[in-house]
């Protein structure tokens, strides 16, 4: 499903215009960028938990040079057991 296949979708499910579902989509998205940014976590019920883990750096060896490779924050996405369940059920 791409971005415009989940506005329009949206669109028909609640129905508002393409126009409101895209704001509350991107706004959405925003929201959870910005708690991510600051190091927090998202829980969405029955659908799963975003958050951040900081990779620690390392040095390793690239072409005979040894390299280091800076530590960096990395986004994870743990899904609910709910969303699991329904994954797993509706194989086709």
């Amino acid at each position: 499903m791409t971005k415009y296949e989940l506005i329009k979708t949206v669109s028909i499910n609640t129905k508002v215009d393409e126009e409101t579902a895209s704001k509350i989509i991107e706004e959405t998205f925003q929201t959870i960028a910005n708690v991510l940014e600051k190091g927090d976590q998202i829980k969405i019920p029955f659908f799963g938990t975003f958050y951040t883990k900081v990779r620690n750096g390392r040095t390793t060896k690239l072409n005979g040079k040894i390299v280091k490779i800076p530590s960096k924050r990395v986004v994870f996405f743990q899904p609910s057991k709910a969303l699991k369940q329904k994954v797993e059920t509706n194989i086709v």
